[in-house]
């Protein structure tokens, strides 16, 4: 029956000939193997150089997956990497981790769109809800597991997600696209591209969306509603030979529903409130790109990024981010090749410090100077080294520096060898350092006849360090055949200064009132350890029209609590927060009258803090392109349960993923 139903007629789709269509998203099944290793990637040491010489556990989504997948948001495509950990904790929150650490604040992992950071300095994660860009946009996203501080600065600890979008030359007519499905109600999407010029192009694009309502543990479905929209634009041009200009923007409006727990110091002391967090917010964002010679070229960047966040039950927050940065790269000899830049980024917090969380300021000005170097030495034809350094100053814990050594070989151009070592930063936040959190408040026996509030609390420490790692990896590339290729991964990662809650001396405190105690969780920096791993994933072209991708990640994380250390939990939430042991396969079907069906089938093992039993998910997509330039689709989601739980919240109450079917139209034109 749910094959059935997934298979039965609705609509959805692409292009038989695409004007998207470029050398970077060509279809998939058009692709050998060897092609896609030969993709290029940039993430890895910020210039373009083919995959299979990448010395680092690199994952390339293509727009040919991104469309394939049926996926409709951008945490979603995640699944599809080895090493990343996915889970939907509502509609529209997410947990997203690399290599553990896993959470809703994921605080170790950086995500760029266009090379623009939206990793939030207010606590240290991503908020997911807002990063709506339309997905037909997308080129390719780039993923680097592991450390990446050496090039891109602090905070990017276990990984790397860079998003990279189109050229407005390469999205050239028109695009509508129109979903709808027992979540999905409706969403709807545009896109024009046109000419401004010879050598400019220009981009237009708007979409709205609207999520329907998961349930909960008992079915019953909670409000945790989800919509809004997004209007932008992208104008690349290349007035000369040598130069090449960028500039894109966007804006946004939208609702997010959730069910917050907070804390009282009257009875019922501790009660759940629906909460809307209504997020308003954009950014413009410019490049200038020049070739000096045929060895040598510089690129200057800046944008302007704002983003509200008001909140019906909770704080409301505020976020300007002025961001300048600088690259250069030229050959300093006939064997090398050296990357260098600066940096330069300031964040203007304020929040209106309403409980449970205040702020001391509640504004805060964050500078961050930064300078990398890196130099590419080819110590043979098939051998490459790589050295070099971040240094950043920050306004929290003054230098930093995140040094970096990779070396791969290639003995022969179907395989490759490499291994790298080194050591990254996660700068703190306003969270570790200035805030007031109310967790939640217990009655205890008091003095008077009723019995006397405790509220439990977390407090900033003004002297939290940065939190550190150093990482080992080594890995293997190989095009076994033709038409089987795999690529494995092994890790080794010592953290020092991670976070720990401690509790300190508990106190009266008469104000506000009634009298309560207060039992402080002091952040401190009293927590080291170890996680490790293996990441295997492997292509297999079966026919010419059929082809296969799968991956099995194997996890561990062991920590350590310093003996002045009185942490009760989030040792056992680091150890228990990421599954140990994934899997995937994916299926890409090309069938006889322009058909095409496409499987997945992810395997995520329990979880042990929090609590949550492992899960077998499946998805299916069947499109058809009646014509060219119009493609109808159907797609199932989470086919095998009517519902499952992937994730906990603290404070929030967590809902559970449904099965969903949606219908697509896409037409180009």
């Amino acid at each position: 029956m749910l094959l059935a139903s997934a298979l039965a007629p609705t609509w959805a789709v692409a292009e038989a000939s695409d004007p998207d269509r470029t050398a970077s998203t060509t279809d998939l099944a058009s692709l050998s193997l060897e092609q896609l290793l030969d993709i290029e990637v940039t993430s890895v040491s910020k210039k373009a150089q083919k995959l299979s010489g990448a010395a680092a556990a690199i994952y390339v989504i293509t727009q040919e997956e991104i469309r394939r997948s049926g996926m409709t948001t951008i945490p979603e495509l995640l699944r599809m990497v080895p090493g990343m950990d996915v889970a939907e904790v509502t509609s529209n929150v997410w947990a997203v981790g690399s290599r553990g650490f896993n959470g809703v604040f994921t605080n170790k992992l950086l995500v760029l769109i266009d090379g623009r950071s939206i990793y939030a300095q207010t606590f240290g994660g991503v908020n997911w809800d807002v990063q709506n860009l339309p997905l037909e946009d997308i080129d390719r996203i780039e993923v680097i597991r592991g450390s990446g501080g050496t090039l891109w600065g602090a905070n990017a600890v276990n990984g790397v997600i860079n998003i990279i979008t189109k050229s407005a030359e390469d999205t050239q007519g028109g695009l509508l696209k129109v979903s709808a499905g027992n979540i999905q109600q409706p969403n709807v999407s545009f896109r024009y591209g046109g000419k401004l010029g010879d050598a400019t192009y220009l981009r237009l694009y708007g979409q709205g969306f609207r999520s329907g309502r998961f349930p909960d543990a008992t079915g019953a479905l909670v409000n945790d509603r989800w919509g809004g929209g997004q209007v932008g634009f992208r104008i690349d041009s290349t007035p000369s030979n040598a130069d090449a200009l960028m500039v894109e923007g966007a804006l946004y409006a939208e609702n997010s529903n959730y069910i917050i727990h907070q804390g009282s110091l009257t009875p019922p002391f501790n009660f759940s409130v629906d909460n809307t967090d209504r997020n308003r917010g954009g950014h413009i964002l410019a490049r200038w790109t020049r070739r000096l010679s045929a060895t040598s070229e510089m690129t200057l960047q800046g944008y302007y990024d704002r983003a509200d966040r008001t909140r019906t039950a909770t704080w409301d927050e505020r976020a300007d981010t002025y961001d300048l940065d600088f690259q250069h790269r030229f050959a300093l000899t006939a064997s090398q090749e050296v990357v260098w830049g600066l940096g330069y980024r300031s964040v203007d917090i304020s929040y209106n410090n309403e409980p449970p969380i205040t702020y001391d300021p509640p504004r805060q000005r964050i500078d961050l100077f930064s300078a990398f170097i890196q130099d590419e030495i080819s110590l043979r034809d098939n051998l490459h080294l790589s050295l070099g350094s971040k240094f950043e100053h920050n306004a929290f814990t003054g230098f930093e520096y995140q040094p970096n050594a990779r070396l791969i070989w290639q003995p022969r151009p179907d395989r490759s060898l490499w291994a790298s070592v080194s050591r990254a930063v996660r700068m703190p936040t306003r969270f570790e350092r200035e805030i007031k959190l109310i967790l939640e408040v217990v009655p205890v026996p008091g003095p008077g006849p009723g019995p006397l509030p405790a509220e439990l609390t977390v407090t900033g420490n003004p002297a939290f360090r940065s939190e550190d790692v150093l990482a080992f990896e080594v890995g293997y590339r190989q095009e076994i055949s033709a038409r089987f290729t795999v690529d494995a991964t092994a890790y080794y990662n010592r953290y020092g200064n991670l976070t720990t809650w401690d509790p300190t001396a508990p106190f009266l405190e008469v104000t506000p009132p009634p009298p309560h105690l207060v039992i402080p969780l002091q952040v401190n920096n009293l927590m080291r350890g170890e996680a490790y791993g293996v990441e295997v994933a492997a292509k297999w072209q079966v026919t010419a029209n059929w082809r296969l991708s799968s991956s099995y990640t194997w996890f561990q994380a062991r920590m350590r609590l310093d003996p002045t250390s009185n942490d009760l939990n989030t040792l056992l939430q680091i150890e228990g927060n990421s599954p140990e042991h994934q899997f995937q396969v994916r299926s890409q079907l090309d069938l006889p009258h322009d058909l095409k069906l496409d499987g997945a089938l992810y395997y995520v093992d329990a979880l042990q803090n929090p609590t949550i039993p492992s899960y077998v998910r499946a998805d299916l997509r069947l499109a058809w392109r009646p014509r060219a330039g119009l493609e109808l689709s159907v797609v199932g989601q989470n086919l095998l349960d009517g519902r499952h739980p992937e994730f906990g919240g603290a404070l929030m109450l967590p809902s559970q993923t449904p099965r969903s079917v949606y219908g697509q139209a896409a037409w180009r034109f």
